[in-house]
């Protein structure tokens, strides 16, 4: 009993009985070696290998996966499965021979039909004598190269995933940060307008008349379109200024009186004067000389 034989040479009634599918602490009895019929109904394939790494039987599924060898059984699973001259660095079968415990790994392959590098489950199992003497293993291949690929393409996507996330990322951070620049160049244009362009222009106004004064009305006028969307934005975000208030600064500025506007607005004009104290108070133009001041010459002459 030193040494197995072919499946084939097994007594008939040994031949149905099956063995055991638990890993943990498995071992396999030589007498409890199930038939060829049972072992080629299994779709995974299945190798019965001595000691020396000698072939001893496989099922049909091994005989389909490698049907270019010329010969299996007799042969060293190395050179059949591997092909090479001796056995694998971290082949599991070794392990199950030095230890004599069960051992389950991941190891490559390549598929002699089509030369692509697959992927395959490996359950080593020992065989034993009556004597619980080491004779064998029998090798469980599964082949697991179409998860091994999903596996990898979910992780590929992952990480393509992530990769545009910090992409994504970096282009709101610019695009906030663009939209942080436009706005600070518009504050600094409406400034500058405001404070050092417009006195001037109001300072011609005064010491000039006839068409010189028109020439400089003409240009007061463009620089209010062209400037009056920065300095209502502007206006907007410093002073906090509410979407009715701004309606009836506009209002103001057209000249309308506060019982017309609130005619407009279907208020009343108290209400109206409620919201012009409000915006004399965000302009800084309340207490003092300050109370003196034209709201609306105010108005046209910065908002």
């Amino acid at each position: 009993m030193g040494r197995l034989q072919p499946l084939e040479k097994y007594d008939s009634n040994l031949q149905n009985q099956a063995f055991k599918s638990s890993i943990d602490g498995f071992t396999i009895n030589e007498n409890l070696v199930p038939s060829s019929d049972i072992l080629n109904c299994i779709q995974d394939g299945i190798s019965i290998l001595d000691l020396d790494f000698n072939i001893l039987s496989v099922n049909s599924s091994m005989q389909c996966w490698y049907s270019d060898r010329n010969k299996i059984v007799g042969e060293k699973c190395f050179k059949v499965y591997h092909n090479r001259e001796s056995p694998c660095c971290n082949c599991p079968t070794i392990k199950v021979i030095k230890t004599g415990n069960a051992v389950v790994d991941i190891v490559p392959y390549l598929a002699p039909a089509d030369k692509e590098k697959g992927w395959q489950q490996l359950f080593v199992f020992p065989l034993f004598d009556y004597n619980k003497k080491l004779v064998g293993v029998i090798e469980y291949v599964k082949d697991i190269t179409i998860q091994k690929k999903l596996s990898n393409e979910i992780l590929r996507l992952r990480k393509q995933i992530q990769a545009l996330s910090a992409k994504n990322r970096i282009q709101e951070l610019y695009l906030k940060q663009k939209e942080n620049d436009k706005k600070q160049i518009e504050e600094n244009i409406a400034y500058n307008v405001n404070k050092l362009i417009m006195p001037c222009v109001k300072q011609l106004k005064k010491n000039l008349n006839g068409i010189e004064f028109d020439s400089v009305l003409l240009l007061e006028h463009l620089i209010n379109e062209i400037f009056s969307p920065l300095t209502k934005d502007l206006a907007t975000r410093f002073l906090d200024l509410t979407s009715r208030e701004i309606q009836i600064i506009s209002l103001i500025k057209e000249g309308k009186t506060s019982k017309e506007i609130s005619q407009l607005l279907y208020v009343s004009p108290k209400t109206v004067d409620f919201h012009r104290a409000n915006i004399r108070k965000k302009l800084g133009l309340e207490g003092g000389k300050n109370d003196k001041k034209s709201l609306r010459a105010y108005l046209l002459a910065y908002l």
